[in-house]
């Protein structure tokens, strides 16, 4: 790695001096160096900061980046079983509340979302509140086709069928019941689909 230098000479000035007996000031002068040495002063003291207990391990180094979707829905409990016959998902954990009401991590041969009961004080609002969502929720999987027929047949709407789009997907919508919609595709095997490939698939 290269590195840039910079190397400065200073001439030094008294901080003050006399005139007819009388001691006077004399303005302070930035330089190079003296920035440098304020800027050393800085690190230290940020250096001197508390630190978080894993900011310098391994596990903040090794720690994935995740998005995890979490659907607010009504009945929560009930979307945990649709989505269980239909998508044929797992449920991984659920947090029971006081009131009845859930939050369960659930996934989908190992992509991971959250459905969550509806919570109006908190802002969480279902899409029958809402009439309508703004969010789609892109699944690709090995076979859309004979994902989408399993979940129509357990209570998904067709939105769109399953198709080769322009864009390299061959992909198709759904609506599940509890008013939430599905992207559900794979990347085409031509250069249309490199795009949307990972290393995984």
């Amino acid at each position: 790695m290269a590195a840039v230098g910079l190397s400065v000479g200073v001439r030094l000035r008294p901080l003050a001096s006399v005139v007819n007996g009388t001691v006077v000031a004399r303005p302070a002068r930035t330089t190079v160096a003296g920035l440098a040495a304020l800027a050393s002063r800085t690190d230290s003291v940020r250096d001197a900061r508390p630190r978080h207990p894993l900011e310098d391990s391994a596990v903040m180094e090794t720690f994935p980046t995740t998005i995890t979707p979490v659907l607010t829905i009504r009945q929560a409990a009930q979307a945990v079983a649709f989505y269980q016959q239909a998508f044929g998902a797992e449920e991984i954990y659920r947090n029971t509340y006081p009131d009845g009401r859930i939050v369960a991590e659930m996934a989908i041969d190992g992509a991971r979302f959250r459905v969550a009961d509806e919570a109006p004080e908190a802002s969480n609002l279902s899409p029958q509140a809402l009439n309508g969502t703004t969010v789609r929720i892109n699944l690709l999987v090995a076979d859309p086709d004979r994902f989408a027929e399993r979940a129509i047949a357990n209570g998904a709407v067709e939105i769109t069928p399953i198709a080769d789009q322009s864009y390299g997907l061959r992909q198709g919508r759904l609506a599940d019941p509890f008013g939430h919609h599905w992207l559900i595709g794979r990347p085409l095997a031509d250069e249309r689909g490199d795009w949307a490939r990972t290393p995984d698939r």
